[in-house]
């Protein structure tokens, strides 16, 4: 029976050691809004024109970099997470 108890004690303590949360990698930034209007050549970009935006500390390839022009010049919104 105390070997039981013994046995049960440790592996509680084991358990709050190990059940403690994982901070490794933290949590991932919020996106940024980028949006605007765009000209090619002095002239409206058309509908379906992809921008990509691209500079120091901005990842590219992901999901939501790059964007589709969706009206006539017009790309991105001002809500991020929409």
């Amino acid at each position: 029976m105390k070997t039981r108890v013994f046995a049960f004690v440790i592996v509680a303590i084991l358990l709050m050691f190990c059940a403690v949360p994982a901070y490794g990698q933290g949590l991932p930034p919020l996106p940024h809004a980028f949006y605007g209007t765009v000209e090619i050549n002095d002239g409206a970009a058309p509908t379906g024109t992809l921008i990509e935006a691209r500079g120091e500390g901005v990842r590219t390839g992901i999901e939501g970099n790059s964007i589709k022009t969706t009206a006539v010049s017009v790309y991105g919104s001002s809500d991020p997470m929409g």
